[in-house]
């Protein structure tokens, strides 16, 4: 593992450098990521680093405990082995997730690829609202929500068209396919009621 490194030039050294850190700082690596500037998706060149050095990348991280994975289906690299999302996530991201997840499979078959998904700030409120998850409300509502943005865009389950900050209705957000590797297999409509009824529970105590 190290001969392979240490036969790297400079700039492809620290080409993995810059990976390994991209992996550990948000688990997941995405083949193609929307692009604000041309309004499509865009090859990702940390993809393309992955694939070329996906031997050595996998030994680096094995040493660690931590497995590094390919989904060709959806065309992501992964860390397994890493606590969810790379550390333990709020109540209201892990909302945030369920939400998010309901709405791609309601969309995912009537958008032209799998990678092409998208929602509303809107539709999001209209999923809480119908599921009593959390109390818009409440003052420290519109914070909880900006954290959650913040958070599930580093760790690349969606992105945004503009900054983030803009919580308007009509905002699009796209929902990239990475959701699938955080609820496989899930009932998220069970979990979203469950979370409900704690909810309605939390506010009538």
């Amino acid at each position: 593992m190290i001969s392979y490194y240490d036969e790297l030039n400079e700039e492809e050294r620290l080409q993995v450098t810059e990976i390994i850190q991209t992996l550990y700082n948000q688990t997941y690596v995405l083949d193609r990521k929307y692009d604000k500037k041309t309004e499509r998706y865009v090859m990702n060149r940390d993809y393309r680093l992955c694939e070329r050095h996906m031997e050595f990348l996998q030994e680096y991280f094995k040493i660690a405990g931590v497995e590094l994975r390919e989904n060709r289906q959806f065309g992501i690299f992964y860390l397994q082995g890493m606590e969810v999302i790379g550390e333990k996530i709020g109540r209201i991201a892990t909302l945030y997730v369920l939400v998010l997840k309901m709405l791609y499979d309601e969309k995912v078959n009537l958008a032209s690829t799998a990678m092409q998904v998208y929602t509303t700030i809107g539709e999001i409120h209209d999923k809480i609202t119908l599921f009593h998850l959390w109390d818009r409300n409440n003052p420290r509502y519109l914070t909880q929500m900006r954290d959650a943005i913040r958070l599930l865009k580093r760790y690349q389950i969606i992105d945004t068209f503009d900054n983030g900050q803009d919580l308007e209705g009509d905002s699009k957000v796209v929902i990239y396919p990475t959701i699938h590797l955080l609820l496989r297999g899930e009932s998220v409509r069970e979990i979203l009621e469950k979370f409900s009824e704690e909810g309605k529970e939390e506010t009538n105590g």
